[in-house]
């Protein structure tokens, strides 16, 4: 007996259910409902969905694609002082943070300062502040050591540094130059750099002619890398100086009419000879020798005696320069009333202004051949000096070289001097300019009467 299949159609509300036939039926066609997610996919995982069909109740499986995106966040990491926080914590499955979610780290807010012990005039203080984001951190910085109080300081470096630039109120004793320095608790600290050329015009430096100030400490690690010309001049009650590591610059006359003797630091370019009395910069450059008395050897390897070097040495009667010296700095022997000999190397290139100025003593000097300049008011006012003979290598006389020189009365030129480099503001006392370039005058010897201004030329 053949079985009856009877499809039954049912109208509801507009649609129509397909009622299955049995399972056992061939070809037969299920009425699939949507698809729902039964495990939601995951970062790391696939999820699964499923359906099920309308007339006869079977169910569909399948997987879902792992998502990617689908992270399990996890509590949120507040941020911190120092590390970034996140607003929902890393992913549970996978570890991923949520970089999208990440809040920066709000560093330290250190808004007041205690201070724990005062600065002095030698000894840094300290002080401390304690994080307003997070209490157990707790932040503490330097209160540097003041120097001597009443020192002025200018800024400079383009508002990056400071210069002392005046003594102000300080004038005795032991002074103490410090390493950074804020004029109020407002301020940031800057380094100290430099002391300061006051007064060109003057020739006045921070700390010249105060005849009591009794010592120059620099405070260490020491910023000072210029000194001012004539900054210690004249300050004759001041025996001690220790030139600090970072010094590149001295300025001329800076230690002149002293009494000091030096120290340096290691690693400086500085040095000493004769146990500190002389200061030389790289091993070359003679920058001051102050307390020189009697007669001196200086050393073999210096080229040049600096701007000042043996300035108002009123005890220095003898001095050899060693071969190898080019050139003899501005003022380099300026005032040595007692100075009666020095001995020049033949390399000797140069004589600067006012190297020789007002000294008294000297009688006599000889003047190498390869001497090719005499610079303005060289031996002006070398009231003793009574004869010169000017090589043949001297090509230039600057004005008021000789000037003052009353005592001479025989000068003789070796070599050709042109009327352009022969400065006419009376190099030479009387009228020996005019003799010299006049018709028959240059190259010989030429003589005066003591205290005339007409000289005479004796031979060729």
């Amino acid at each position: 007996m053949k079985r009856i299949t009877i499809v039954l159609l049912v109208t509801i509300m507009g649609g129509f259910i397909v009622s299955c036939p049995d399972e056992k039926t061939p070809n037969h066609s299920h009425n699939w409902g949507d698809w729902e997610v039964t495990i939601p996919p995951a970062c790391v995982e696939k999820g699964e969905e499923k359906r099920a069909c309308g007339g006869c109740g079977e169910i569909q499986r399948r997987d879902v694609a792992v998502n990617t995106s689908a992270h399990k966040w996890g509590v949120a990491i507040p941020a911190t002082c120092t590390e970034d926080g996140n607003s929902t914590g890393d992913c549970e499955l996978c570890g991923r943070p949520a970089s999208d979610a990440t809040i920066p780290a709000t560093g330290h807010n250190y808004d007041n300062w205690t201070e724990i012990s005062a600065p002095t005039v030698t000894v840094d203080g300290e002080e401390e502040s304690i994080c307003t984001h997070d209490s157990s951190h707790i932040s503490k910085r330097t209160l540097y050591a003041t120097g001597t109080l009443g020192l002025v300081y200018t800024l400079i470096d383009n508002d990056r540094a400071y210069s002392i630039s005046s003594r102000g109120t300080v004038t005795s004793g032991e002074v103490y130059i410090p390493v950074f320095y804020r004029p109020d608790t407002d301020s940031d600290y800057l380094p100290v750099r430099r002391i300061s050329y006051v007064n060109p015009n003057t020739d006045a430096g921070v700390f010249s002619n105060q005849t009591e100030i009794t010592g120059i400490n620099f405070l260490t690690p020491s910023n000072i890398t210029n000194i001012g010309a004539a900054t210690f001049l004249n300050c004759s009650g001041l025996t001690k100086i220790k030139i600090p590591a970072r010094l590149i610059s001295v300025g001329g006359n800076a230690f002149a009419y002293s009494n000091i003797i030096f120290d340096v630091t290691e690693n400086n370019i500085f040095s000493v000879i004769d146990g500190g009395k002389g200061l030389v910069r790289n091993n070359t450059e003679l920058v001051s020798y102050p307390t020189a008395t009697d007669s001196i050897i200086l050393p073999i390897g210096l080229t040049s005696i600096g701007y000042g070097a043996f300035m108002r040495c009123k005890n220095l009667v003898n001095i050899t320069l060693p071969a190898g010296i080019t050139i003899i700095g501005n003022e380099a022997f300026r005032e040595c009333n007692n100075l009666v000999n020095i001995s020049l190397p033949e390399e000797l290139t140069s004589i600067e202004v006012m190297a020789f100025y007002a000294c008294y003593s000297l009688t006599e000097i000889s003047l190498p051949t390869g001497l090719n300049e005499i610079s303005g008011w060289a031996f002006m006012g070398c009231t003793s000096l009574e004869e010169i003979t000017l090589p043949v290598g001297l090509t230039t006389i600057r004005n008021w070289a000789f000037n003052g020189c009353t005592s001479l009365i025989s000068v003789t030129f070796m070599g050709t001097i042109t009327e352009a480099n022969f400065n006419s503001n009376v190099p030479f006392p009387g009228d020996l300019r005019d003799k010299y370039l006049a018709e028959g005058g240059g190259i010989g010897t030429y003589t005066r009467e003591a205290e005339s201004d007409t000289w005479t030329k004796i031979s060729q």
